[in-house]
């Protein structure tokens, strides 16, 4: 009979080094559940939209700059002689077109002085809050 040696297998490099996850940064990320704060008090637009944060950020912004009616943003910042805080804005949460909608009510509901374009949180859901 034949003797069978040991055999040992060495790791190809993709078992030694395997590849990292690639995430995009938020700003570049689209379905998104967003929030942009006012600089100078508690107040916060959330948001949500299909497209890049990037894109509806860089909207806002100019929304303020012209004073756009019906941007809930610019009439904040003009109303009250407000800055924004775009810096600071962030995606808060992720997913397809009907999550994001509850997602955007649910956290509106949830942060203190929010403001959004959608209807307000059933309130049959308050108490899961």
């Amino acid at each position: 009979m034949k003797e069978i040696k040991n055999i040992s297998f060495r790791p190809s490099l993709q078992e030694e080094f395997p590849s990292l996850k690639f995430r995009q940064p938020s700003d570049l990320q689209c379905n998104v559940v967003y929030k942009i704060p006012c600089k100078d008090c508690p107040w916060n637009y959330i948001g949500e939209t299909g497209r890049c944060f990037q894109t509806c950020k860089t909207e806002h912004q100019q929304n303020l700059k012209n004073y756009t009616k019906g941007s809930n943003v610019a009439n904040h910042a003009w109303q009250n002689n407000h800055s924004v805080d775009f810096d600071n804005a962030c995606v808060i949460d992720k997913g397809n077109y009907h999550v994001r909608k509850t997602l955007e009510s649910w956290h509106t509901a949830k942060t203190v002085d929010t403001d959004n374009n959608l209807k307000p949180l059933g309130r049959q859901y308050f108490s899961l809050l």
